[in-house]
């Protein structure tokens, strides 16, 4: 759990946040090993909405399907993915899958719950590192479509 809460405070996503508040986060959160290869979850899928936070390795994460698939980033140690389904119970909007074997902390929604009744400036801590890291994907994703397109249109 120590070297887990490094990473987080060291990759610049959980700077502001105690020991404590940190070992709270994962003691909520599942570990779970995953091999090469593996798809975590897939485009469209409706699944428990659970937010991954990577302790070791590298997922790809890509949109499309296998004959047309576009890869729209790669994350590793310290990162977090999934968060869009964590906060808005939606569908997944894209697959992921290990790159490199994957050791990760998985926070499933209702477990969010428990925080923000125990520890709530914690909740909104964290739900604020939701947000500015789905910000910045939004980001560089308006970036790209500028670069793609020349214009955004926004419907």
């Amino acid at each position: 759990m120590e070297l887990l809460i490094r990473i987080l405070k060291t990759n610049g996503l959980f700077p502001d946040f105690s020991d404590e508040e940190l070992m709270l986060i994962i003691s909520l959160c599942q570990k779970i090993n995953l091999p090469k290869g593996r798809v975590i979850f897939r485009e469209n899928q409706q699944d428990d909405g659970g937010v991954y936070l990577i302790e070791e390795g590298i997922v790809r994460v890509t949109k499309g399907s296998r004959q047309k698939e576009k890869v729209l980033a790669m994350f590793g140690i310290g990162n977090i993915f999934g968060e869009m389904s964590f906060l808005d119970a939606k569908p997944r909007s894209a697959n992921v899958q290990v790159d490199e074997d994957v050791i990760c902390h998985k926070l499933l929604p209702g477990k969010m719950k428990e925080i923000e009744k125990n520890a709530p400036r914690t909740a909104v801590k964290l739900l604020r590192v939701f947000i500015e890291k789905l910000t910045a994907r939004l980001r560089q994703t308006d970036e790209a479509l500028i670069g793609q397109e020349g214009k955004i249109i926004i419907t």
